[in-house]
């Protein structure tokens, strides 16, 4: 089942055997509002390595959606806007910090300079294209489908699967579920559905696993959901649409953070409909955060770079634009769309 591509300035046998020893103060650190799969992987991750007798502590840059908030460790998360005192003592004496699921120290904003001061080593675990995170051990591909594969995979090549208890199981089962829009997303394999079977085994319930994640919205959010599609803009006759969401819509609704998650997808759900985007202003850091999604072979990860100041996946990707003006936004998304126009339109040829 094994499955790793490395880059190792730490050789593989002595990680395995620092891990194996126990005793050691291990921070685990994951990007900016953390979704299913940061959150999943990392507390899996925290699992594994107490298990194996070391002192963990899970650090988010910020707060996370309410929907994940039931899952097993996440009560004993730092979130470092509110924590930052400890949080910033916890680093500083960390004998090792381990990166999931963020390619570029960028992502997690304040967070990062507390993690690059600490004189620990890092361990970076991550599935974005291109890392440029300085870590004494790297374990990176983009041909997977969530971070929390990726730590099952260091699981096993770490000789610590016995460490892969229900609680364990479930948080990953989690990062996978999410990350591979519930199995659907082109690069869930077949070794995914083996983990995910590994993963069962270990007892997970997967009805109460999609209950907690797609059955428990907040009422704002369907709200907010019916604002983002009437707010909708097909663009002329490319095969691209977006949608806006204002912070004066945000706040008629009574957005909560999450709301918004997944948003993007339904663009896709429309007939002849190759890349769909949303914009969503937030007027207090004075940026409109930009989703982008795709199907095909149609890269959002270029278009994101190009235009949005952001990156990510072939098919999914992010980025934001230091303005509050809509208008201009969604300008820069028909710019996009006409320049990329031909590729767009043959994205599932």
């Amino acid at each position: 089942m094994l499955f790793m591509r490395t880059f190792a300035i730490m050789k593989e046998e002595q990680l395995k055997s620092i891990l194996h020893d126990g005793g050691k103060k291990i921070a685990i650190v994951t990007h900016k509002n953390p979704d299913g799969d940061a959150l999943g992987s990392s507390l899996g991750l925290a699992g594994i390595l107490s298990g194996a007798g070391h002192t963990v502590q899970v650090i988010t840059p910020n707060d996370y959606p309410s929907f994940l908030k039931w899952l097993p460790g996440e009560k004993s998360v730092w979130k470092y806007e509110w924590a930052r005192g400890r949080s910033e003592r916890f680093l500083a004496g960390a004998d090792y910090i381990f990166c999931l699921d963020f390619n570029d120290m960028s992502r997690i904003e304040a967070l990062a300079g507390p993690v690059e001061a600490s004189p620990a080593q890092k361990i970076l675990i991550d599935h974005h294209i291109a890392p440029t995170v300085d870590a004494a051990y790297v374990y990176s591909d983009e041909e997977m489908i969530a971070t929390a594969q990726m730590v099952y995979h260091f699981a096993e090549k770490m000789d610590m699967l016995d460490y892969v208890n229900k609680d364990v199981a479930t948080c990953l089962y989690t990062g996978i579920l999410t990350d591979s829009g519930e199995f659907a997303f082109p690069k869930t394999s077949g070794v995914t559905h083996s983990v995910v079977a590994a993963l069962m085994e270990k007892g997970v319930d997967n009805y109460d696993v999609y209950q907690h994640i797609y059955m428990n919205f907040t009422q704002s959010r369907i709200l907010l959901l019916g604002k983002a599609l009437s707010n909708m803009h097909i663009i002329g006759d490319s095969a691209a649409l977006c949608m806006t969401l204002t912070q004066d819509e945000l706040d008629e609704c009574g957005f909560k953070k999450g709301d918004t998650e997944g948003f993007v997808n339904y663009g896709l759900t429309i007939r002849n409909i190759n890349v769909s985007c949303i914009f969503i202003e937030n007027r207090g850091e004075g940026i409109i955060k930009v989703s982008l999604r795709s199907k095909g072979k149609f890269s959002v990860n270029e278009m994101s770079r190009k235009f949005f100041n952001g990156g990510g996946h072939l098919n999914a990707a992010g980025g934001q634009m230091p303005t509050t003006d809509m208008a201009a936004v969604v300008d820069t998304f028909r710019r996009a769309v006409e320049f990329y126009k031909e590729d767009i339109l043959s994205s599932n040829d």
